[in-house]
């Protein structure tokens, strides 16, 4: 017989007992076999008053248990008829899980973290300090269940399906920054919950967004400042090592990248600083950043003067030749070096076409000889008005 079968229930062993005692009332035991007999219920059976008030004693007990079924079973029913009539006016309200708050510990102590995803969408992130990391639903599943190690689930966050579709649809929305001593409108993806906070605690909620967001971009900055001065001092070596070596060169060395060129009239040597870490600190970003929508280069960095001045202060540690005075141009320096890119960019059509000009002579091609003249003039003439008009 197995466990379940062996088992009774309560009802079950007070009826046997019952019978047993009545058994013993129709049976003309002896008295001595009588005094014989144990009961663990009711001691020594002695005589047939005494089994009788046992009777009573199992009836009512039996009574009371069934009385107390009946009421549980009412209770029972009462709940679920409940549970169905709240099921049926819920069940027509769409609501979809969007968090999950896990304790991974006792009751005295453990850990707190937190699972979340957008609706409509099945990738979940793990929020755990300052950690975020992607994390696969069967794995949150598990965690938040429990019986995974000691972490499990203590708070659910819904929302429903009308709200859910209102945050996809959302529209971003112009707050000011009052963070930086004036009022600047900055725009707010998809924060529509914020109508339901007061104006305070509105403007509080984003300025420790804003805050947040440049301690972001400060760590981020770090993270590869380092490797932006390494190629800066590899770039501008390789520039001067170009320009000093004596080894004949078509076209002039002078004319293989703007760098060169540059380098090539000492007037603009803090212009050929300038660019060549410009244009590393642009090269890194989009190398290692994950977030290609940031643009981080000399110019936008005047918008982040923290950030501006952390460069800066790896580049005074630098050998002189590397030293920058200043890493923000003024007007009349933008010019000059919107004025060298333009000559720059006519300089090079002029050495193409110069090639073509005597390899046409070498080849007897008289025609292509004209024709590279030609362009020649019309290049060094468009050349000449594009830097007229741009000063």
């Amino acid at each position: 017989m197995s466990n379940a079968e062996s088992k009774l229930d309560i009802i079950k062993v007070l009826d046997i007992t019952g019978d047993f005692l009545k058994k013993q009332i129709a049976e003309d035991i002896s008295q001595s076999t009588i005094k014989q007999l144990e009961s663990p219920l009711v001691g020594p059976i002695a005589d047939t008053d005494r089994i009788n008030d046992a009777i009573e004693i199992v009836m009512k007990y039996k009574q009371s248990l069934e009385d107390k079924i009946e009421d549980l079973k009412k209770t029972i029913s009462a709940i679920r008829n409940t549970i169905d009539t709240l099921w049926g006016r819920l069940n027509k309200h769409k609501y979809h899980l969007v968090s999950i708050l896990v304790h991974d510990g006792h009751a005295g102590s453990g850990h707190y973290y937190s699972f979340n995803r957008e609706p409509f969408k099945d990738t979940w992130k793990k929020f755990n300090d300052f950690t975020v990391s992607d994390e696969k639903e069967e794995i949150v599943m598990t965690e938040a269940l429990g019986g995974y190690e000691n972490a499990s689930a203590y708070s659910l966050v819904y929302i429903s399906d009308e709200a859910a579709r209102e945050e996809v649809h959302a529209k971003p929305i112009k707050l000011l920054d009052v963070t930086k001593g004036e009022e600047t409108e900055v725009t707010i993806e998809k924060q529509h919950y914020s109508r339901y906070l007061s104006p305070p605690l509105n403007q509080e909620i984003l300025i420790d967004n804003l805050n947040f967001r440049d301690e972001v971009e400060e760590f981020r900055f770090n993270a590869f400042s380092k490797s932006v001065v390494d190629l800066y001092k590899q770039r501008y070596d390789m520039v001067t090592k170009a320009l000093q070596s004596k080894t004949a060169k078509y076209p002039p060395t002078y004319l293989n990248s703007f760098g060169s060129f540059l380098k090539y009239d000492p007037y603009f040597e803090y212009l050929l600083k300038w660019y060549i870490l410009d244009t590393s600190l642009q090269d890194v970003q989009k190398a290692s950043d994950n977030d290609k929508t940031k643009d981080f280069s000399l110019r936008t960095l005047r918008n982040h003067p923290t950030l501006l001045q952390k460069l800066y202060n790896l580049l005074i540690n630098l050998p002189k030749p590397f030293l920058l005075e200043k890493l923000v141009l003024t007007s009349q320096e933008e010019n000059q070096l919107e004025c060298k890119i333009a000559e720059y960019m006519t300089e090079v059509p002029i050495m193409i076409y110069t090639k073509f000009l005597i390899a046409s002579f070498i080849n007897n091609k008289w025609q292509d000889a004209c024709y590279a003249t030609k362009m020649l003039f019309e290049v060094r003439k468009w050349g000449i008005l594009n830097l007229i008009f741009k000063k």
